[in-house]
């Protein structure tokens, strides 16, 4: 699981972790002794808030009072935080861990993981790079040619061949 985003934080066994998450969802995928486990998390996270639009305000009302205008997007942090928990929760300590995942979420989780590390003084592989949405089986080929794991080939003699 080399790569420019990948970092050696002691530690790391023979299994193997893929995690795809994005705000909505977290996919977990394990690798050890070559079967692969899935699991998945549904996620809190409400959406961004949308812009309204411009909004006119009374020249005579004081600014600074009332609610936050980022509260919406805190709330939304709160539970993004959680999200990124509850994953950490599920991955062992010993694993080697592949992030993927479209936005930036991956990259929270990346950095909550090193510092978790850090702190617990463990080291293992954790590689982060950009990812669209992908299938189950395409999660996992990603993580066994992560791993090092030759794809399973279907051999189809000639009179399978010539069935066609």
């Amino acid at each position: 699981m080399a790569g420019p985003e990948a970092t050696r934080t002691e530690g790391s066994g023979g299994s193997r972790t893929l995690v795809w998450i994005d705000a909505r969802r977290a996919i977990v995928v394990r690798l050890v002794d070559g079967e692969a486990s899935i699991e998945r998390i549904e996620s809190a996270v409400p959406a961004h808030a949308r812009a309204t639009g411009h909004v006119r305000h009374d020249p005579r009302v004081r600014h600074g009072g009332g609610r936050s205008q980022t509260a919406p997007d805190d709330h939304r942090l709160e539970h993004l935080t959680r999200l990124v928990d509850d994953v950490i929760a599920r991955l062992p300590a010993s694993s080697d861990v592949l992030i993927l995942g479209p936005g930036t979420v991956r990259e929270r989780l990346a950095r909550r993981i090193r510092a978790l590390d850090r702190r617990a003084r463990r080291s293992r592989t954790i590689a982060c790079r950009a990812s669209a949405g992908m299938t189950d089986r395409q999660l996992v080929a990603v993580l066994r040619t992560a791993a090092g794991i030759e794809p399973a080939r279907r051999a189809v003699g000639l009179a399978g061949h010539l069935a066609r």
